[in-house]
């Protein structure tokens, strides 16, 4: 069962390879661009191996027993897996900057998992069918790999709660309808329509079609790769940053908030305490780089030169690009030129992420307001030795296990930073380059940093770093297990 159902996720991603396929024909035919022939290698590789595997072993066993919590964890750990090294055909058979293999695999996991941080000095270069087939990684990633197949494969081994839930540790999760396939398909809903519409609002400014396109993937998905070394910079265009900063916070919000305003279901909506302190997360972040731009204007260091006279616009810019892990580069962007204090802001706000359920990566947002009350609670419990103290989220008391796997969460996240801040340390990495990479592989959002000038083993430890944080640490964690196997 496990065996057909990694078949049916790699012809998934074999007709997403197609579509890359077609549109490079079109530019081959147009402009001469030789790129399909990779594509269409990497296309016939990826659907003639999920094909077999499907049909050898969907069906094999009629008296199939329902996948387990650690079957499905490892579903999804080993799918990301995969799909990374089939979507790395294309970049190795082009030979894209002579990307060596572990270069590509790192490029190709960077868009699956929405990292952003990229191998390529100049993607401009690059023909058009592998720039669309890039942008289509993080489209995938975006939602989540499996959460997008769920919502589209009509096959049975995909409609299964365990494979949907480790793909996704949450605080508390909202049903949106009683089969979770028919939830997968709302929340995918919401996702098509933010993609579109976003990418019509590029397409309204000084952007081409095909930027639009692949542009509107990179800021929905938060994921951040461009089709240009500069980013939504290259244009040099207030609007499309204002475009970008309203899609990455929408994006950073829980798409189920979307869901009940389309219904009208308002109180859910406005009661949602995640939402209210996302927003006030948010401002707070933006008040504070626009004190610490007053407060610098005379420090050449943090001059207003830097964000072009603009401070309000890069702070605003700037925040909403990290606080939902996106990492799109502005007009104003060098926040390393800013000073150290605004290093250190940016950081934090790397730590702490969006909401749950959104394609933002990070703490999130639930896990912070859980961890508060925690400390609230435990102040007063000082006061009030034998008071019962519930931690309520949303206006529910959370379980215990949750309350548990919260703290877990909390434990493993600050466990892995300071073992990866060792590590790159070792090698030779600069203490603020390997505090930056560290978080922001774990959190998924792309720092400032010459990927490819990484020791080799560096590499590999933040591929694992950006797929342990993308899938939130227990599911790739659970790998490891030795109990997993003997099952």
């Amino acid at each position: 069962m496990k065996k057909s159902i990694f078949g049916l996720l790699l012809v998934a991603e074999g007709l997403v390879m197609l579509v890359a396929t077609l549109v490079a024909l079109y530019y081959h035919y147009t402009h001469g661009e030789e790129d399909w022939k990779a594509l269409a290698i990497g296309t016939a590789l990826t659907l003639g191996c999920g094909l077999t595997a499907w049909r050898c072993f969907h069906g094999k066993h009629r008296n199939r027993r329902m996948l387990s919590r650690g079957d499905s964890f490892i579903i999804v750990a080993l799918a990301w897996v995969i799909f990374s090294f089939f979507g790395m055909v294309p970049y190795l058979l082009y030979n894209v900057e002579g990307l060596s293999i572990t270069d590509a695999y790192f490029e190709t996991m960077s868009g699956f998992t929405t990292f952003g941080g990229s191998m390529l000095s100049r993607p401009e270069d690059l023909p058009h069918g592998l720039l669309l087939w890039r942008a289509l990684t993080q489209g995938l990633g975006g939602l989540g790999i499996i959460v997008i197949s769920m919502a589209i494969i009509p096959a049975g081994e995909m409609k299964n709660t365990n494979i949907f839930m480790a793909e996704a540790s949450v605080v508390s999760m909202d049903r949106l309808r009683p089969k979770i396939g028919a939830t997968a398909r709302r929340l995918l809903a919401v996702y098509l329509l933010f993609v579109i519409t976003c990418f019509a609002l590029y397409w309204a400014g000084p952007m081409g079609c095909f930027d639009a396109i692949c542009y509107a993937m990179a800021t929905v998905s938060t994921g951040g790769f461009g089709t240009h070394a500069a980013g939504l910079g290259y244009f040099q265009s207030a609007y499309l940053e204002w475009v970008a900063i309203i899609f990455m916070l929408c994006s950073s919000i829980n798409f189920a908030t979307f869901y009940y305003l389309s219904a009208r279901n308002y109180h859910h909506v406005f009661k949602n305490e995640e939402l209210v302190t996302f927003i006030l997360t948010y401002v707070g972040f933006v008040a504070l780089f626009c004190l610490m731009f007053a407060l610098g204007a005379n420090n050449v260091e943090i001059s207003a030169d830097h964000v072009g006279g603009q401070p309000v616009r890069a702070s605003l810019f700037h925040v909403a690009s990290i606080l939902s892990t996106c990492s799109h580069t502005g007009q104003f962007h060098n926040y390393a030129a800013w000073g150290t204090s605004f290093w250190l802001a940016t950081i934090a706000m790397k730590f702490i992420g969006g909401c749950t359920y959104s394609t933002s990566g990070g703490l999130k947002i639930a896990r912070v307001i859980v961890f508060a009350r925690m400390l609230i609670n435990q102040f007063i419990q000082h006061l009030h030795p034998r008071a019962v103290l519930d931690i309520r989220f949303n206006g529910h008391v959370l379980s215990r296990n949750v309350v548990r796997a919260a703290v877990t969460f909390l434990f493993l996240h600050l466990g892995l930073i300071v073992l990866g801040i060792f590590l790159f340390s070792l090698m030779n990495i600069s203490l603020t380059d390997s505090i930056d990479l560290t978080v922001s592989s774990l959190s998924d959002v792309g720092p400032n940093i010459n990927f490819k000038a990484l020791p080799l083993l560096a590499k590999w430890i933040t591929i694992f770093y950006m797929l342990a944080g993308r899938l939130e640490f227990f599911t790739l964690l659970f790998l490891f297990m030795p109990r997993a196997w003997k099952q």
